[in-house]
């Protein structure tokens, strides 16, 4: 792949490092070949508290010694061979940057929306490799053809990255933003189609929601809500922020138009890497953002990545966080995932001062936990929290719920969700 002075063993490792981005990083890369976790089945299989060979796994981050990190709904951590190829991709570029850029780094994007397609259960020419949710969001917001006086409805409870892209438009060109509060927490998915059935009205153009609420960990019932709304015409906006990589997502069997995600948070990729799936048969509805490059004029979803220079290595960090997710296994993540919140969750739900706001129906939620307080402030909770025990979580900023948020990840421990439990009973 390159001419170059550099001595022959030098030159034989870029070669196969960047033989291994175009065709995927493998277990053997990872050292995670053969990992297996004992997710089980059914609940009661996923409660089996044995020896957990994903520790393998987990001992591939670099976490501060003492620290119980909880807050990966913000920002997960890059596992050991993530660093690794970003690293390596960057050195490689480095030594031969146009040729390396251009010509060997360049179609690890069609591989990455490849696998990333497979995540989310769409086709290649669906997805569209962006930076983060809030890139898709907008890129969507803006690629409509909205006019004043058009209606988009969503919660009160939607990240600023899934909901500014609208107010901007509303102050733009005057479309009319409507706005319904799920309730903390529901336990009836039928609630929440009711209410969007009930705030619909001749006008609503666009459906705009969270597949999983940043601050209550609430999962959209997206399936039934699309059976609504598709009939009449209605797009159905869908801000992911969340599910990938802590959850099966299937955006086919969802019947969303379009679903944006950060790869930053649950599938613990580099920073800056995400996606923007935009179903097949509405693509033309959605005009491209930039027209940077010719891709532009691409009759799928490359459309939408027509920005210029990208950062390639940081690619070649998600190709490899692919490559974890796929060999640990997507399903058993999902076990794990619930299993630790489902543990923290029945043992707060009686916790006296608290007050979950979590559902625990495992339809209505996944790896986030809400809890809030009667009396104490969270942000003294968040302090007490890691001042006396090391543990990470977020205060939400909204001061109606007054709570804070827990994240649960594979890595996490169950000794990890008993020192919060430990540490929250020492507060409330």
């Amino acid at each position: 792949m390159f001419e170059s002075d550099k001595e022959p063993e030098v030159e034989a490792d870029r070669r196969t490092f960047l033989r291994s981005l175009l065709a995927g990083t493998g277990a053997t890369v990872l050292g995670l070949s053969g990992c297996v976790l004992d997710g089980g089945e059914s609940e009661g299989e996923r409660g089996r508290e044995v020896e957990d060979p994903m520790d393998r796994a987990r001992g591939l981050f670099a976490f501060e010694p003492g620290v119980t990190y909880l807050n990966n709904g913000s920002l997960g951590s890059c596992p050991g061979p993530v660093h690794e190829a970003v690293v390596r991709a960057m050195r490689a570029v480095d030594a031969n940057p146009t040729r390396a850029f251009w010509n060997d780094l360049l179609p690890v994007i069609d591989g990455v929306r490849e696998r990333a397609a497979r995540l989310i259960g769409a086709a290649p020419e669906e997805v569209a490799v962006v930076r983060n949710t809030t890139e898709g969001m907008n890129i969507v917001a803006a690629g409509l053809a909205l006019r004043r006086g058009d209606e988009i409805l969503t919660t009160t409870r939607e990240h600023d990255g899934g909901f500014l892209c609208w107010k901007y438009l509303s102050e733009r060109i005057g479309v009319r933003i409507r706005m319904f509060t799920p309730p903390t927490p529901p336990e009836d998915p039928g609630v929440l189609v009711d209410l969007v059935k009930k705030n619909l009205t001749p006008a609503t153009r666009v459906v705009s929601l969270c597949h999983m609420v940043s601050p209550t960990g609430l999962v959209f019932p997206l399936r039934e809500i699309s059976e609504v709304v598709r009939p009449r015409g209605i797009f159905l906006v869908a801000d992911g922020a969340h599910p990938p990589g802590q959850m099966r997502v299937d955006v086919r069997a969802l019947g969303v138009d379009t679903y944006a995600s950060s790869f930053h948070k649950w599938l613990c990729a580099p920073r800056g890497t995400g996606l923007l799936y935009v179903r097949r048969e509405v693509q033309d509805e959605v005009r491209p953002l930039i027209a940077g490059t010719r891709d532009y004029l691409k009759p799928d979803a490359r459309r939408y990545e027509a920005y210029g220079t990208r950062s390639l290595e940081a690619l070649a960090g998600l190709a490899a966080a692919l490559d974890l997710c796929e060999n640990v296994g997507p399903d058993r993540i999902e076990a794990r995932v619930r299993f630790l919140s489902s543990r923290i969750r029945s043992t707060v739900r009686g916790m006296r001062g608290a007050r979950l706001l979590t559902s625990n129906a495992p339809g209505l939620s996944c790896g986030l936990t809400a809890l809030g307080f009667k009396v104490v402030d969270r942000y003294r909770v968040q302090r007490h929290l890691w001042e006396r025990f090391k543990i990470w979580v977020k205060p939400l900023p909204e001061n109606d719920l007054n709570a804070i948020r827990i994240s649960t990840h594979y890595y996490n421990t169950l000794e990890d969700v008993d020192r919060l439990i430990h540490g929250l009973e020492t507060v409330v």
